[in-house]
């Protein structure tokens, strides 16, 4: 796995907010300038975090200064936490109900079974991708709270 790498900074400047809905999880995008003239534009982070100039700022990238890789973000005047990617328990539900039926539907004769078998593979595949998800933003979460 990738090491996660914490970028401090203070916000001097915040433009470009646009706080809604993706799917069924408020969002909120953003850009916006340090004090050390970084310039970082279309961040995206859950939820509706305090974004105001002065306020110092720890962030969790899995590739140092590359924001699109952001996994969490941690206000340090106020000690709010933001990740991104977090899973809820209705989601691998989700997801080991498909495996289970697909699995049960499988059928004996050799047509059907390859078909199956690409459509477990397939499974596994979005498993191992969802494993990783969740991975990352437990290192992400457990950085932010240690600072």
């Amino acid at each position: 796995m990738a090491a996660m790498h914490v970028e401090h900074l203070r916000l001097q400047r915040v433009f470009d907010v646009r706080r809604g809905a993706l799917s069924k999880t408020s969002v909120t995008n953003f850009s916006f300038e340090t004090t050390d003239g970084r310039r970082c534009l279309s961040v995206q982070l859950p939820g509706h975090p305090r974004l105001e100039a002065g306020d110092p700022i720890a962030a969790v990238l899995t590739r140092a200064g590359h924001w699109q890789t952001l996994r969490g973000w941690k206000n340090l005047a106020t000690h709010e936490i933001s990740i991104r990617g977090q899973l809820d328990g209705v989601d691998a539900l989700r997801m080991a109900v498909v495996t289970a039926f697909i699995f049960a539907m499988r059928p004996t004769a050799a047509p059907g079974r390859t078909l199956a078998d690409l459509a477990l593979g397939a499974c596994g595949l979005m498993a191992v991708a969802l494993a990783r998800q969740q991975w990352q933003t437990w290192q992400a979460r457990r950085l932010l709270e240690n600072l």
